[in-house]
C-alpha cells in the first residue's frame, strides 16, 4: 500500500487537547494564569495516641496540689497558735473575773451560805466548772437540785430547788423541818403539823427520821378536827410508831401501812363509843383484824 503524502501525514497526527483554564478575577488584581502543573500535596502527619505535653501537665497539677496542701497546713497552724494565744489571754484577764453570785429559788438556805459553799473568790469565769459546782450544791442536805451558770459579765447565776418541809419534828426541845422522805433540813418553824418525838434524840441537819411517821404526820395532822380529835397531839415513839393523843383517848396507829383503813376503823369505833357513851382510854387500830379499845 502506498504511503500518503507527507503533507497529509502531518494533518493526521493526533492533536493535543487542552482544557480551558479557569481564571479567577479578584477586585484589584489582574487575572493570572494557573500553572499547568499542580503542587504536590504536603505529607500528612501521623496522629499518634500520646501527646508530648501530657507529662508536663501532670507535673504542674501535682505541684499545685502540693502548694495547696502546704498553704492549708500553714493556715491551720496559724489558726491554732492564734486560738491558744486567745485562750491564754482570756483565762488570765482580770476583765473576766467572777465579781458576784446571784442566787434564786432559795428559802431555807441564805444566799450568802450558797455563795460561800461555791468558794469562787476572784476566779476567772473561763476557769469555772459549772458541773463541779452543781454537784457540790447537790450534796447540800437542804438543796434538792441546783444549776450554776457563769456569765462574761462576771456574775455567777445560781438557781436552786430546795427540799420541801412537810412536818416539824420536835425532839428534846428542838424543832427541825423535815421533808417527805424523812430528811431533816434545819431548825425552823412553819405552819406545819408537829410530830412530838418521845424519847428520841434530836436529828441534826441532813439526818433522817422515820419516814412512816412523817407520812402520818403530813396526812393526819390537817384532819384532826374532822376525826373529832381537835387539839390532839401527834406523838412518835421508837418501836411503837405513831399515835394521836386526843382530849378523850389515845389512838394508836403504828406505821403508815393501810393508813386509810386504820382511820376508817377508828371512825367506826368512835361512832360506837359516842352512841353508847362508852368511855375509852386507848383505841388501837394497828391490827385491822383485831382493832380494840379499852
Amino acid at each position: 500500500m502506498d504511503q500518503p503524502p507527507s503533507y497529509l501525514r502531518l494533518r493526521l497526527l493526533p492533536q493535543r487537547v487542552t482544557r480551558p483554564e479557569r481564571v479567577e478575577m479578584r477586585r484589584g488584581h489582574k487575572p493570572t494564569r494557573r500553572s499547568s502543573q499542580r503542587a504536590s500535596p504536603a505529607p500528612r502527619q501521623s496522629r499518634g495516641p500520646t501527646r508530648e505535653s501530657s507529662p508536663n501537665r501532670a507535673g504542674q497539677f501535682a505541684r499545685r496540689l502540693w502548694t495547696i496542701d502546704v498553704l492549708g497546713k500553714l493556715f491551720a497552724l496559724t489558726a491554732l497558735l492564734f486560738s491558744v494565744w486567745s485562750i491564754r489571754t482570756l483565762v488570765s484577764s482580770v476583765d473576766f473575773e467572777a465579781t458576784s453570785v446571784l442566787v434564786s429559788g432559795n428559802d431555807l438556805v441564805p444566799a450568802e451560805e450558797i455563795a460561800g459553799a461555791l468558794g469562787l473568790g476572784r476566779s476567772n469565769v473561763f476557769n469555772i466548772q459549772p458541773r463541779r459546782l452543781t454537784n457540790l450544791l447537790d450534796a447540800h442536805p437542804v438543796i434538792q437540785s441546783a444549776n450554776v451558770r457563769p456569765s462574761l459579765t462576771g456574775v455567777i447565776f445560781v438557781a436552786v430547788t430546795e427540799r420541801t418541809p412537810v412536818v416539824i419534828w420536835k425532839a428534846a426541845g428542838r424543832e427541825v423541818l423535815v421533808d417527805s422522805t424523812g430528811v431533816t433540813l434545819r431548825e425552823g418553824t412553819r405552819d406545819l403539823p408537829v410530830v412530838h418525838a418521845i424519847g428520841d434524840s434530836p436529828a441534826g441537819e441532813g439526818g433522817r427520821v422515820d419516814p412512816s411517821a412523817v407520812e402520818i404526820g403530813e396526812r393526819v395532822g390537817p384532819m384532826l378536827e374532822a376525826l373529832g380529835l381537835l387539839g390532839g397531839q401527834l406523838q412518835y415513839q421508837p418501836g411503837a410508831g405513831m399515835s394521836i393523843l386526843g382530849p378523850q383517848h389515845r389512838v394508836i396507829l403504828g406505821s403508815s401501812d393501810h393508813l386509810n383503813a386504820k382511820l376508817q376503823a377508828y371512825r367506826t369505833i368512835r361512832r360506837y363509843l359516842d352512841d353508847t357513851r362508852t368511855p375509852a382510854e386507848i383505841v388501837d387500830v394497828r391490827s385491822l383484824d383485831r382493832p380494840y379499845f379499852h
